[in-house]
Formats: structure tokens, sequence, C-alpha cells
């Protein structure tokens, strides 16, 4: 993994720096990057336009058509460079010449310019995943993408990504490359164990974790105070983000007895509901949580999760009898739809 860091390195250090060629906003585009575009910038070119794309900027409908419709030269056209057409697309999502330019050029593509317009428009990923669990010879670039696609996790021959890393050398080999480093990482985190596994053994790792910010920071830097379970929250955040970039703080409920209640993190893909709570120190004991917890797993119902979990943080030890918690350990059909659900309690003492 560290020879992938290192090529990734490498390619942005040669592709990237002060590059204002057309595939760098794309990539700026897709990486969240801010492209530096004036909107006062004359339209006098498909590569303009799609600029304009790219820096989610807007452009008038007689403008776009200007150039879409402009006679090819010399036989070349706007939709002969993949990252015009798909710049422009975002112009124009809905435009039909467009999207009939997008689909002759997604089947006329190589496995690469399938990738690069599967990252601008969703609805194609699922299409090429599909095309490629069935393929049965497949290149390193295809065998690499069809990895970084699939839900599931296989092993992937470390030969092949070796291969292909020590060829790559444009905008669309580092993506590939920052792709499979992130799925790298997470199939190591992951390894055979199921997301409600994985949440769970953080959640079991985390007060001991937390003693590096709580406790134990370098000379001159403050500690990292835990107060409430706000704070709790926050922490777990950042941790849970980067393994899970699709979870949803605070996700909304339904209303029960005229209360809307949020919960604290919803993993909509795995349909897992993570609720926190931290008894303070000036809590005499974790009674009063009980009912809150009982109160929580009928408003969360509406959410239809699977499983939920309730993490308790007692730093301060102030759990008198954990079965008051585990007891609520179990599963029951879900009145919503029917269908089964499970809750569990993780109760973590001492820590801050």
């Amino acid at each position: 993994m560290v020879y992938l860091k290192e090529e990734i390195k490498r390619l942005k250090n040669e592709l990237i720096e002060d590059n204002n060629s057309i595939d760098i906003y794309f990539y700026n585009y897709i990486k969240g990057i801010k492209n530096k575009l004036n909107n006062e910038d004359e339209i006098d070119s498909p590569r303009i336009l799609a600029m304009k794309g790219y820096s989610n900027l807007n452009e008038e409908e007689n403008a776009i058509n200007k150039i879409i419709d402009r006679p090819a030269l010399k036989g070349l056209s706007y939709k002969n460079n993949i990252y015009e057409l798909l710049g422009i697309y975002l112009l124009c999502k809905n435009n039909t010449k467009i999207l009939q330019d997008i689909e002759e050029r997604y089947n006329l593509s190589d496995i690469k310019n399938k990738f690069i317009i599967s990252k601008i428009i969703p609805s194609y990923k699922a299409r090429l995943e599909a095309e490629l669990k069935i393929k049965i010879n497949c290149s390193e670039i295809e065998e690499i993408i069809k990895y970084i696609l699939c839900a599931e996790f296989y092993k992937i021959n470390t030969d092949i990504y070796c291969s292909y890393i020590r060829k790559s050398n444009d905008i669309v080999d580092l993506i590939v490359l920052e792709d499979l480093l992130q799925k790298r990482i997470i199939a190591d985190i992951c390894h055979d164990d199921s997301p409600k596994e994985v949440i769970i053994g953080i959640l079991n790792e985390f007060s001991n974790a937390c003693k590096k910010i709580t406790r134990d920071r370098r000379e001159k830097h403050e500690c990292f105070k835990i107060n409430d379970e706000y704070d709790v929250q926050d922490l777990l955040y950042v941790i849970f983000k980067s393994y899970y970039p699709s979870i949803i703080p605070e996700e909304n409920a339904a209303r029960i007895a005229g209360k809307a209640d949020r919960a604290d993190f919803f993993f909509r893909e795995f349909k897992i509901v993570l609720e926190i709570k931290m008894i303070k120190e000036k809590d005499t004991n974790e009674k009063k949580f009980i009912p809150q917890i009982k109160e929580d797993i009928e408003s969360y119902y509406s959410l239809e999760p699977e499983y939920m979990i309730f993490y308790i943080y007692d730093p301060f030890g102030k759990t008198t009898d954990e079965n008051n918690f585990t007891e609520l350990n179990g599963k029951r059909m879900n009145t919503w739809n029917n269908k089964e659900i499970k809750y569990e309690v993780v109760v973590i003492r001492g820590g801050n």
C-alpha cells in the first residue's frame, strides 16, 4: 500500500501542478475541489463551455445549443472529447441531444472512458459494474475497476495492480489509483466482518483511543474535553465518516406522540441506526437512560432499520448494573414494514 501511495503522489505532481487542462477540471469536479474559471469568460469553444460545467457555473441555453449544434470541424466535434462532453452535460443535464451523445459515446468507449462517464452519471456506474461482473477475461484495468465498483469485497491479485500502477500516466489512471487505495483501506478495515461488527468494534475501542487526545496530547497542545454526548458524537463522526462516507448524522425519525426525534447516526446502506448516550459525572446512575432508550426504539422504527445500536459512554463509571442495559437487547417485528429489527446496547465504562 505504501507503493500505491507513492505512485499516487508521483502522478499528482506530474499531472496537476500548474495545469489548466480540461481533464484537470474534470478531476477537481469529482474530488470536490473548486475550479477557478471566470463566469464572464467568452463562450467560444466546447472546452470553455465544459469548464463552466465543471466550475458549477451557469450558461444560457442558446449559448449551449450554439456550441453543440455547430458543424464538426474536420470531422471533430465536442462529443469526440469525453471531458468536453461530460462538462457540457453538467450545464444541461436534461438536454436530449447531450444524453444521446453520451449514450452513443459510452457504447463505443473503452473501459477508461466508461469509468469516467460513471463518475459523472451514477446510472452508468451500476451498468458498468454489471458488464464487468459477467466478463470472463478481464484486462488489468478492467479487473481493478471491477474490484473498485463491486459492493462486495473479493481478493485481487497484487501483481495485477502493481503492473498497472507502473504503467499509469494520465488523469484517469490517477483517479483509478485513488479509488483503489480507498477500497484497499476499507477492505483492510472490514476484512470479513459485517458493517454492524465493524461499527461495534469501533465503539468498543473508542474510549481507549480517545486517551490520546483527552490525556496524552503533545506538550503545549490542549487536551480535548469530552463534556457531553455531543462531543462524543463529533468524535465518532470523524471516525465513521472516513470509513462510511454516506453516513447521515441526525436523521429525522417520525413524530411519536407529537415529538419528533433524530437518530444520531444512520448508516442508510446498511440500515443501521446508532444512538449515543453519555452518563455524565453529575449523574447518579444509569436508570434515567433506560426509558430514553425504550422511547428511542419506538421512534426510530420509521427509519425502517434492520439494526439499532445504542452506545452508552460512561467515562465516570456511574453504571451500577449493566444488566439494566443488556436486558434491552433483543429483536421484534417492525410495525412500520413488518420486518424483523434487532437492537443492541453497547456499554463502555471508564476512559475520559
